[in-house]
């Protein structure tokens, strides 16, 4: 099993561009980044623990933790706890995938079980994206 925590606020994963006369398509420059950091965390996590890529079925577990906004009232937050605006969970859970696709797995068909939540935490937290993943076998 591997946990691994990723700083900030979690993204979505954005829709392929298309340039304009439709010839090519590119992934937005905001995405490949985002990919790439939650990579390097992942890959930072398995040198720790002396992990290789996961062969067989794969559990992704992941929360993803936001900052209530500072407009709102202390009331608003101390009553906020589930994020319902965007980014979707499903778009995150691309995100995600994708980054971690040859990394922590062979291939993201291995992923069979997934749970997933995002929620708002407390003032003094950082936001960030706890990952956890494990062979379910």
């Amino acid at each position: 099993m591997i946990t691994f925590v990723v700083p900030g606020a979690a993204r979505g994963k954005q829709r392929a561009r298309t340039v304009r006369n439709g010839s090519h398509t590119y992934t937005p420059k905001e995405t490949l980044l985002a990919e790439n950091q939650i990579a390097w965390y992942c890959r930072e996590a398995m040198k720790a623990h002396g992990a290789t890529k996961l062969e067989g079925p794969v559990m992704l577990e992941f929360r993803a933790l936001y900052n209530c906004p500072s407009s709102w009232s202390k009331k608003k937050k101390s009553e906020a706890y589930w994020k319902t605006t965007k980014p979707d969970l499903d778009n995150i859970e691309k995100l995600l995938k994708d980054a971690l696709n040859g990394v922590a797995w062979v291939d993201d068909a291995q992923i069979a079980k997934v749970a997933k939540l995002k929620r708002y935490i407390e003032d003094g937290e950082e936001a960030r994206i706890v990952v956890t993943i494990k062979a379910l076998l």
